[in-house]
């Protein structure tokens, strides 16, 4: 048996990974680039609960940094699935509306105005990060149940201590083969940053359903799914100039799914972009992204590369 060295270095990784036979084709260097700067706004809003200053200052902080804690390593080291989707589900359940405390804790008897204020504006760090906990949370729990709906309740003794509800959404998952569905909210919210192009949703639905690995028919059904089984009054999905955006999304994370759509069209958002969505989602989204990048950006790598591929739109 021969062997070869692997490179460790992060732009080859995709070429190794298709070497190596575990996905079918090297990705677009575009794509790979503009994962990169989505995941660099994510580390953003998580240096945000980490700060100590904060964590000093705001006792919602001291509650989303321990719960971010748990979601990232401790619920994982549980080596039961069962056990493991049922301490998942429990700190989704606890605060699952922490951004409006933590604006009530902002701004006493003004949480509405407060809230408004971050949707809108992408003001107020602290609550653009617990909106970013909150989907957070949601998305463990879709990968949760869908894991338990692949393996079945086997001999854990703790599939029968889940909750109702919880069970209901493996049920679901199960009876329609939704194994796509942790994926494709994976690249929908923080690849494109909870959003969809109504002027050509069969394009949209066909580069998240590429990124995704399943059909664009899935992606569609992954998102309808998702608002059904979080359910929230009114639904989880609205319309504005010409977007269907999805609601609770932290600005920076809406900014940086406009450069993953210029990485996949090869233009600029100015140019992909309506009227109505440029005046909906534009430049101050994308400047609140590149902000909370610059975050996490070591002074050296400051200089951002732009790769353009040929646009599909």
């Amino acid at each position: 048996m021969t062997s070869r060295s692997v490179s460790q270095e992060p732009d080859d990784l995709a070429t190794e990974f298709a070497d190596a036979g575990l996905i079918a084709a090297v990705p677009d260097p575009a794509v790979l680039l503009g994962w990169r700067r989505c995941y660099r706004v994510e580390d953003g809003l998580i240096k945000i609960l980490g700060d100590k200053g904060l964590w000093a200052r705001w006792t919602t902080i001291q509650l989303a940094k321990k719960q971010l804690q748990q979601l990232t390593s401790k619920v994982w080291l549980e080596p039961d699935p069962w056990r493991q989707a049922l301490r998942l589900y429990t700190l989704y359940s606890a605060e699952p509306k922490i951004s409006r405390r933590m604006a009530s804790e902002i701004s006493p008897g003004q949480v509405n105005i407060t809230l408004r204020a971050a949707l809108y504006d992408g003001s107020l760090p602290e609550v653009q990060a617990c909106l970013y906990l909150e989907h957070r949370k949601r998305l463990a729990v879709a990968f949760a149940a869908t894991r338990c709906a692949a393996i079945g309740a086997g001999e854990s003794p703790y599939a029968r201590l889940a909750p109702m509800t919880f069970r209901a959404m493996v049920d679901r998952i199960a009876t329609e083969g939704a194994w796509y569905l942790p994926s494709v909210l994976q690249v929908y919210l923080l690849g494109f940053g909870g959003m969809i192009c109504l002027d050509d949703v069969d394009a949209e639905f066909d580069e998240i359903a590429a990124q995704a690995g399943c059909s664009p028919r899935d992606a569609q059904r992954a998102l309808a799914l998702f608002e059904e089984l979080f359910l929230t009054g009114g639904g989880w999905f609205h319309e504005r100039g010409e977007l269907s955006i999805l609601k609770l999304v932290p600005v920076p994370l809406r900014g940086a799914g406009l450069w993953m759509r210029e990485a996949v069209y090869g233009r600029g958002w100015e140019e992909v972009a309506t009227a109505a969505q440029f005046a909906a989602v534009g430049g101050r989204h994308r400047t609140k992204a590149f902000q909370m990048e610059q975050e996490v950006m070591p002074q050296a790598a400051r200089g951002v590369r732009r790769i353009r591929r040929r646009s599909h739109r």
